[in-house]
């Protein structure tokens, strides 16, 4: 073992000696030197005996040294100067090995820090909080002693850094293997490919072209005529040169006019089926409206009750419009909850009474009482419990660092840690969700929440780091694309969101029937970033139909974490009235189906008209999730564009957690202008 000792620290001598191309009087001056340490969690598993063993070496070469020790991981955490004299490193080294691993990587900001003469980095190379290359302005010698390191990582910093790379473990190997001949052989220079590595990087971008003639029609709305653009919401309509005149009822007058609406050959029109349904009571046929008054619904449970529209004559139609979503629950409450089919007849006669006429809006059952009890409990678990018991940060971070390795497997782990400390120390809480990249096969769930939690702190950087981890791991899921463009956007990123943007909705989206909802979500953004940007963006891959500018008094994004989860959106609006979005497999199994197989999880949903000014309650009861026996919680995201589309555009995000079943929450609570 002496034997090996010898040799080990001898050739450290010979790379030290390559590596740092020592002056002549490296014996009298005292040598400037940064040590970069990588504190991040993977690190764990480095030889800490074998970067012992190279920094005795260099302090043997370079007895008296200015030091300065900078830790990071997912960000800079530390930096702390040490004074070397006579060889004599032993603070530094205490201080070395008192360091706590957590967390993720990332280089950035290391130029800041960086020396004049030698910057020693030690690393894996695993950089997984948000890319960057610094080039730092003296030496660079990149260190690993871990037993896997980012080949592509270092092999770039070798290229555009100018770094040389020390693998400590391979070092060790080799003088296992080796006799004195290792001592005796000369110095020879760094050769990159001995580590495997190969050169360059490809980039590749793929976009697919198509030209749509532009046209801008009016629809018949519940609000009025408007812009097919600005409608804001899913709306189609037909005028009565589009019935058939060989019809002799409006079932068979409408067939295969509108799109999800169906009708069965024998159904009444009162039977007609708008998806997604989203009804509290589980029937599943849409409202009918004729000349604004609302018809009595028929029911689609067994035996239900139907209510016939035979007097309706097709050649007296003018028009019919269907409203799905929220447009249609804003008019009509719980009632349109289904869709809405709105037929104005050429007579405008029906529901008149006298010179008036019946009042549309005679609903009972959406008058919000505001004495509904809102379960905001505070959050109770194992882990958290312990972690209260520090009596300050640093107390609770130490808890937290004992058990990691106990919880670190839940889904929900990181992300309630990381609520624990955010007030305290957002620096700390940032650090703790980070570990979810270094965290080896994370599950779906786990990615996805720690992205909606860190988007809604508006920590871009890392969420673009998750998206990145999240493509990864789920490369098939729609949902990864959009996030990716949205974040890239937040971080000044426009032409990368866009194109992005543009593939996912050409390529993906339009294909698929059922992910019209989610093809409005990629559209509306693709707009307001043209809008926004138009001077920074090329656009001509763009169809014309999305250059246009679209403006609503708000416009409401939800995003949720596990795909299975299952719940009911109220919306309570200024003259408080509210209605119901149900994510269900009672109302719309087909719906949740899609979404779990294509992988998009997100809703929009827009605030249009006068009458929306004013206070809006968002609130949310968990159903549970679809797997009844899985008990994962699931995280939503309300993100709120205010005046959107217009200069003075706006956004703030609210989130909350679901767990228990009929737990009934406040989600958002803002004012429309």
């Amino acid at each position: 073992m002496d034997n090996y000792l010898t040799l080990f620290k001898n050739k450290l001598f010979r790379f030290s000696f390559v590596f740092l191309v020592l002056a002549t009087t490296y014996g009298q001056e005292v040598q400037k030197t940064t040590i970069f340490w990588d504190t991040s969690s993977s690190r764990e598993d480095r030889n800490a005996a074998l970067e012992i063993e190279y920094l005795n070496a260099y302090f043997q070469r370079f007895e008296n040294a200015d030091v300065s020790l900078v830790g990071f991981g997912n960000a800079v955490h530390f930096r702390e100067d040490f004074t070397i004299r006579n060889g004599d490193w032993e603070v530094l080294q205490k201080k070395i090995e008192s360091l706590e691993y957590d967390g993720a990587t990332s280089f950035y900001g290391f130029e800041t820090y960086a020396s004049e003469g030698y910057n020693l980095i030690f690393t894996d190379g695993y950089q997984n909080a948000g890319k960057a290359i610094p080039k730092l302005q003296g030496k660079a010698v990149v260190i690993n002693s871990s037993k896997s390191y980012d080949k592509r990582t270092i092999n770039l910093f070798s290229i555009i850094g100018k770094a040389d790379f020390l693998n400590l473990r391979k070092l060790k190997q080799d003088s296992l293997k080796s006799t004195s001949k290792l001592v005796e052989k000369k110095r020879q220079p760094l050769d990159s490919t001995a580590t495997g590595l190969k050169q360059g990087v490809q980039l590749e971008e793929v976009v697919v072209t198509e030209t749509i003639e532009e046209s801008t029609e009016l629809e018949a709305t519940a609000l009025g005529p408007k812009d097919n653009d600005a409608v804001g919401y899913a709306v189609q309509s037909i005028g009565s040169e589009k019935l058939l005149d060989v019809a002799t009822t409006l079932n068979t007058g409408i067939q295969g006019k509108f799109s999800g609406v169906t009708i069965g050959q024998n159904d009444d029109l009162s039977q007609v089926v708008m998806r997604p349904s989203n009804s509290l009571l589980g029937n599943n046929y849409g409202l009918i409206v004729v000349d604004g008054v609302p018809l009595p619904p028929s029911q689609s449970s067994n035996n239900g009750a139907v209510f016939s529209t035979s007097f309706l004559d097709p050649r007296n139609i003018e028009d019919i419009t269907v409203l799905k979503g929220l447009a249609a629950t804003n008019i009509y409450g719980t009632q349109g909850a289904n869709g809405v089919m709105l037929i104005t007849t050429k007579t405008g006669s029906y529901g008149k009474v006298g010179d008036g006429t019946s009042d549309a809006m005679q609903l009972k059952d959406n008058y919000y009482d505001s004495k509904i009890k809102i379960d905001n409990k505070a959050l109770v678990t194992p882990y958290l419990k312990e972690l209260k018991k520090g009596k300050d940060v640093q107390s609770a971070y130490a808890i937290y660092l004992k058990q990691r390795d106990r919880f670190k497997g839940s889904s929900s782990y990181f992300i309630d840690v990381f609520d624990f400390f955010y007030a305290s120390s957002p620096t700390v809480a940032f650090r703790i969700l980070s570990n979810v990249v270094e965290v080896e096969s994370p599950s779906y769930k786990m990615l996805r929440a720690a992205y909606l939690k860190s988007s809604q702190a508006k920590n871009y950087e890392l969420a673009l780091a998750i998206v990145n981890r999240l493509m990864q791991e789920h490369p098939d899921t729609l949902q990864n694309n959009f996030d990716y463009a949205v974040s890239n956007r937040s971080l000044g990123n426009y032409q990368t969101a866009l194109n992005t943007l543009n593939i996912l909705l050409k390529d993906k989206i339009n294909s698929i029937p059922e992910l019209k909802g989610f093809e409005k979500s990629v559209g509306a953004e693709i707009r307001n970033l043209i809008n926004q940007h138009r001077k920074e963006l090329d656009i001509t891959k763009v169809d014309i139909k999305y250059q246009n500018n679209i403006r609503y008094n708000a416009r409401l994004v939800l995003e949720w974490s596990n795909p299975e989860a299952e719940f009911v959106v109220q919306f309570v609006n200024p003259q408080k009235r509210f209605f119901d979005w149900e994510h269900t497999m009672q109302s719309d199994s087909r719906r949740l189906q899609e979404e779990i197989k294509q992988g998009s999880f997100t809703e929009q949903f827009e605030i249009v008209g006068a009458e929306t000014v004013g206070d809006w309650i968002l609130n949310i009861t968990s159903q549970g999730n679809i797997t009844i026996d899985d008990k994962t919680p699931t995280f939503i995201k309300c993100k709120v564009f205010k005046n959107f589309g217009k200069s003075n555009q706006e956004t703030i995000s609210y989130m909350v957690r679901l767990q228990e079943p009929n737990e009934k929450q406040q989600l958002a609570k803002f004012t429309v202008d």
